[in-house]
Formats: structure tokens, sequence, C-alpha cells
């Protein structure tokens, strides 16, 4: 027997031999590592005051790769014209990317912080140089972008984290190995898919003015991340069906 992620992963299981009959299409396993309520509105205010990050409206950049810095920094330097007092959040995908990141932001204006250095002068970006927050700063963001996907080789990175925290999510055209997810979140209209940097702040704006449009799509893609749960136990059922 074969779980397959999707109905395409089946039809190359059978087109390897696998008779249609022993392919049971189960789902994605990584929806099932997503808590839900991980964070409450109370707790992500009490890590933003112990972080001494500004309480502003906050875009999230995570897991951006190399390359990608400068279309998300041209896009909030153009949107920030409008919103003089937004705040974005730049988290690379390797730590060693933020050093690129300071010379980025310097030769655009722009001014910034590092995170990993509490109590530092806020500026109009804070650079995540530390591991394992970038999911609270997904919870704190009004919207999140989502790296790995602009441009071809990488094959996206995961948007369900931000999706599952009720964010509308923005990603790139290359996002190979998370094709389902992707088409899945869109179909629900809660992401985007931008292919450059005037597209991206073309939809950055879209999500700024129109508050219920945000609300709206950060909602479609909660809903739609807690309608794909189940595929452990779906796995489990099919495994002692195949063992009784």
């Amino acid at each position: 027997m074969v779980s397959a992620r999707t109905a395409p992963d089946g039809g190359r299981f059978q087109q390897l031999g696998v008779e249609q009959s022993k392919i049971v299409i189960t789902g994605n396993l990584k929806y099932d590592l997503i808590q839900e309520n991980l964070f409450s509105p109370a707790e992500i205010e009490v890590w933003r005051r112990q972080n001494f990050i500004p309480d502003r409206q906050t875009i999230i950049a995570g897991s951006l790769r190399s390359g990608e810095e400068e279309l998300v920094v041209d896009s909030f330097a153009a949107v920030v014209k409008k919103y003089p007092h937004l705040q974005l959040v730049i988290a690379p995908r390797y730590r060693e990317q933020a050093g690129k990141i300071v010379n980025i932001l310097q030769r655009r204006g722009l001014t910034f912080s590092l995170f990993s250095r509490k109590g530092a002068e806020p500026g109009q970006c804070i650079i995540v140089d530390t591991l394992g927050d970038l999911i609270k700063f997904y919870a704190f963001g009004a919207l999140a972008i989502v790296g790995g996907g602009f441009l071809p080789g990488a094959g996206g990175h995961n948007i369900i984290e931000p999706a599952s925290l009720g964010k509308p999510v923005i990603f790139g055209p290359f996002m190979d190995n998370f094709f389902d997810i992707a088409a899945g979140l869109l179909k629900s209209r809660g992401a985007f898919q931008v292919g450059s940097a005037r597209e991206l702040t073309e939809k950055i704006l879209l999500l700024l003015d129109n508050e219920a449009q945000r609300k709206q799509m950060g909602a479609a893609a909660a809903q739609f991340v807690r309608a794909q749960k189940g595929v452990t136990e779906k796995n489990l059922l099919l495994i002692q069906k195949i063992l009784g």
C-alpha cells in the first residue's frame, strides 16, 4: 500500500508500476505538526514587551534566501512612503545573511536594529539574527511574506506556520516543494502569489489599505490549515488495516 500526499503524487507512483487500488491519498503530514491556538494575544504582548519590540503595525518577512532580501526591502521602501510608521521584520533563512541585510538597509537609507541586541535603539526594520523566534513574530505581525519561492532553486519554505496563525501570506512563484499547500491557500483566498517587487508592493498596500480584507484572508488561511489536519490518524488507520 502507498500512502500518497496528493493525487499527482499518487499518479507518479502509478507510473512507477504501483496498482491504482493500492494507492491511497491521505494528505500532507506537515499540517499535523502545527499546534492550534499556539499563542494567546496576551502571551504575544508579554513577549513583545520583554524583547523591546515597538508596538507598530508590522510586516514579517521570514525565511528569506540570498537574493530575496533586495526584493522585500525595495517593496518596504515603497510602502513606507505611505505608511511611515510601518515596521519590517526580516528573518533570513541563515543567520550569516544578517550582515548582507545590514548592507542593503544602509544603502536604502533605512534604519534598523538586530533582534539579538535587546533594548537597542529601534529602527524601521528588525533583523532577526536568532533561532526559534520567527513564529512569534508571525503571530505579532499584520501579514507574512515567506521566502524561498521568489527565486528558482529552493522550492519554497514553510507557509503553513503564518497561515495557521491567521495571517495573510504572500509568497513567490517557485513553490515546488510546497505546491499542494500553496495551491490550497490560494484557492481558499488566504494567500497571494507574486513574481516581482512591484507586485509585492501592490499586494502589501492592498492588505494595509483594507483591514477587513486582511482579517478575512487571515481567517481563511487559518481555516484552510485547520481543515487539512488529521493526516496522522488517516495513516495510522491505514497501517492498522494492513496489519489487521
